[in-house]
């Protein structure tokens, strides 16, 4: 699974005090992307339109840091040589139509290179042009409809880098993502073992998956999310199952569970038939992942695709 570069464009709208500053700036941005490509991500950066006409310091722009023989000339030439998507997913017009169905904010701004970060499950780069941009991980705030068409804003927590020490915390993140390999949702099927050893999926999973190909948008939120429950369960040591500890976790009411049941009671890997009240929300979509914790260790999977039925909902 590929992992991308998407810059957060609110860091390019503080100007640094001077040039010399602006110079350190752009260098902790340069490095930052520079350190990610020596773990093997491709050198593709994401970028606003307008990004090559940012002004880093009063009569300092970016242009002319290109130009600036005081920088080193090898960090000049490896910004150069990165392959700029402009606008942020103009190669990717199933994403780009998607993400004009939400809304991002940060602090009360349009914050769409995160919101794209989120989305693409990638990690956002900053410059450093402000003491917020000093940090490994940025919270947003997203809306989006929901199943009776009404707006619902959540925040969501945005993988971030503005120097090369905030990416020491994503190198094992980077790596698993890179030997992954995972381009479909086929791949995730045939992988599920060795990616998710924690996690035992019910057989029904294959047909989900097979019935939803044509949905690969939904492919990074649902590895995301699958990671995570793998990373849970393999901490999950004694005790029982407590679903407030899990982002976005909750069980079914008893009158879904009542009325619906049957629409989650797949069967697990050891033969028994079982009700898979716990889920955890996808985004972006109405997608839910199904979830039954066995024992400490130990996850059973029978359900990934769009939203169920329920007392609420009930198409």
């Amino acid at each position: 699974m590929a992992v991308e570069l998407v810059l957060n464009e609110l860091s390019t709208q503080t100007l640094a005090s001077d040039a010399q500053t602006a110079r350190q700036i752009m260098s902790d941005l340069v490095q930052t992307i520079r350190k990610t490509t020596a773990y093997g991500v491709s050198k593709v950066f994401r970028c606003h339109s307008d990004f090559y006409a940012t002004t880093l310091a009063p009569s300092y722009t970016l242009i002319q840091w290109l130009a600036d023989k005081s920088i080193d000339q090898e960090l000049r030439r490896y910004f150069r040589s990165l392959a700029t998507q402009v606008p942020f997913l103009i190669d990717r017009p199933t994403e780009q139509s998607n993400a004009l169905s939400f809304e991002f904010k940060y602090e009360g701004e349009t914050a769409y290179g995160l919101g794209v970060a989120f989305l693409i499950d990638g990690l956002a780069v900053s410059l450093k042009s402000h003491p917020k941009w000093d940090t490994s991980s940025v919270e947003i705030e997203l809306l989006q409809l929901d199943e009776a068409a009404e707006w619902v804003k959540e925040s969501a927590s945005v993988r971030h880098a503005s120097c090369p020490e905030h990416l020491e915390q994503y190198a094992q993140w980077i790596r698993s993502c890179l030997k992954a390999n995972i381009k479909t949702l086929e791949d995730l099927w045939k992988s599920r073992n060795t990616l998710f050893p924690s996690l035992s999926f019910c057989d029904e999973i294959e047909e989900q998956l097979q019935a939803l190909k044509t949905r690969e948008l939904m492919l990074h939120p649902v590895i995301k999310r699958l990671f995570e429950l793998n990373d849970y369960a393999k901490t999950w040591q004694s005790g029982p199952f407590d679903s407030q500890s899990l982002h976005k976790a909750t069980p079914e009411s008893q009158q879904t569970l009542d009325s619906y049941g049957d629409q989650r009671t797949f069967t697990c890997a050891d033969g028994q038939p079982r009700i898979f009240s716990c889920h955890v929300r996808l985004t972006p979509d109405a997608w839910r992942i199904h979830f039954y914790p066995l024992a400490p260790g130990q996850f059973f999977i029978g359900y990934i695709g769009p939203h169920l039925p329920t007392m609420k909902y009930a198409t």
